[in-house]
């Protein structure tokens, strides 16, 4: 508790900034375990808090954001995808032990540049379904994209992934296009290695 009210100078972490500016909130507390669930308020504080990341990790410009998701957007994926690769080819990769053979590592990444550049779209990571956690999903007005990722795997096996275990499933009687993406990432390049779409109606 003590770590959301420290005084300005004396803060050694972003967390009591960000709850005492109001960026994050407390969902929930467990008395057993001592622990709180955070929450952001509201999608405007969201989208600036994506945006901020956004700079952060790979620096300042949109340009290629503008771009990617547009293409994303408008169904050309491969398209979207092929910048994609390219972009992330040119993020410095991370100094910190094997994260960079960690499939959450990827995860985030993915999930900041999508969540950064949609506006009126839910991005969400590790989303349960009966059948366990898909990797990604964008909901969308009209399209729902599911993702599942793999490091040093193949995009054949990471869709057949989501067609095994029906993480698509919840989405298909909403009547919006489903989207399922399998994407493999490689350690070595820090990059999108493979991809397979498969669009639905």
């Amino acid at each position: 508790a003590s770590a959301f009210d420290q005084p300005t100078e004396a803060m050694d972490s972003a967390l009591p900034l960000l709850y005492q500016s109001g960026y994050l909130t407390i969902k929930s507390y467990d008395r057993a375990s001592d622990t709180y669930t955070l929450g952001i308020p509201n999608e405007e504080v969201r989208q600036g808090l994506m945006r901020g990341l956004y700079s952060a990790i790979f620096g300042g410009g949109g340009t290629f954001q503008v771009s990617f998701i547009k293409d994303w957007n408008e169904g050309r994926y491969d398209d979207a995808l092929l910048k994609l690769k390219s972009f992330l080819a040119r993020v410095p990769y991370p100094e910190y032990g094997d994260m960079i053979r960690r499939e959450g590592h990827y995860e985030t990444l993915m999930y900041v540049l999508f969540a950064s550049g949609y506006y009126g779209t839910s991005v969400n990571t590790q989303v349960k379904v009966s059948s366990g956690r898909v990797d990604m999903v964008i909901e969308a007005p009209s399209t729902v994209s599911v993702f599942e990722f793999k490091v040093d795997g193949s995009a054949e096996e990471a869709l057949a992934q989501i067609d095994g275990s029906g993480y698509a499933i919840p989405w298909e009687a909403g009547g919006r296009k489903v989207v399922k993406c399998g994407v493999s990432f490689s350690a070595k390049t820090h990059t999108i290695e493979e991809w397979i779409i498969s669009a639905g109606g």
